[in-house]
């Protein structure tokens, strides 16, 4: 093949490859720039109003324990009113408490329930409200007189079960000696965590005083006797 012919192929082929390369080029900062419609193509779970909880909520001594249960979501905003003011917060771990409440109160708390997604925003699902009324202090569970022998234990503030005089004393020693029986670094379970040997007591749901086992299962013995030791 003469000389010429060769040089016109390699011309040929030196411009077939740099506009290749400036085609890809120019391609390359497009693919980077929609990653989410591709991955949305793919079939990536988004949270729409297929995110759903159920809420519920009770009262313990002073405080209200709200608590939910959701599916195909990956975590929760959560509002509540705090001096007046609305505030909000991200929450994993389904339950929210409000501490200090009144008497005779209604509390609300809302709740939105997010799916995460990979390069974009989260998705969410509509506000729902989770409200409670609080019991009044005329409320049966708080004027409650023990049988002659027994006096309320006062494990927590408002706790009217009634025990003995000697377990009523022994709550309070716990009480006292409840920041020695936790983990100073915190652990499982956060800053309740409870020294080796101990666990909470759990008078309430909300009663993480750390104690020995045996305390914990009188606790609880305590409390299904609660009903026969009060005056009707």
């Amino acid at each position: 093949m003469p000389n010429s012919k060769i040089k016109a192929h390699k011309n040929i082929l030196s411009r077939t490859l740099m506009s290749v390369i400036s085609i890809t080029v120019a391609i390359a900062p497009l693919v980077l720039k929609h990653p989410v419609q591709a991955s949305e193509s793919v079939g990536i779970p988004v949270c729409d109003e297929a995110c759903t909880y159920e809420g519920n909520a009770a009262q313990s001594g002073d405080k209200v324990i709200f608590r939910w249960e959701g599916q195909n979501a990956d975590f929760y905003h959560v509002r509540y009113k705090s001096g007046g003011e609305e505030k909000q917060v991200k929450n994993t771990s389904r339950s929210f408490t409000l501490k200090n409440v009144k008497p005779n109160r209604t509390y609300r708390l809302k709740v939105q329930a997010c799916k995460s997604r990979i390069l974009a925003s989260s998705k969410c699902s509509p506000w729902e409200e989770i409200s409670f009324t609080t019991r009044g202090t005329a409320n049966a569970a708080d004027s409650a007189t023990c049988k002659q022998g027994y006096v309320w234990r006062e494990a927590l503030p408002f706790d009217r079960v009634c025990v003995t005089p000697q377990v009523r004393a022994q709550a309070q020693l716990d009480n006292a000696a409840a920041a020695s029986r936790r983990e100073p670094n915190g652990g499982p379970y956060g800053p309740d965590t409870c020294k080796q040997g101990y666990v909470w007591r759990e008078t309430t749901p909300d009663d993480t005083v750390c104690v020995t086992p045996q305390v914990r299962a009188q606790a609880a013995d305590e409390n299904k006797r609660a009903g026969e030791r009060r005056v009707p």
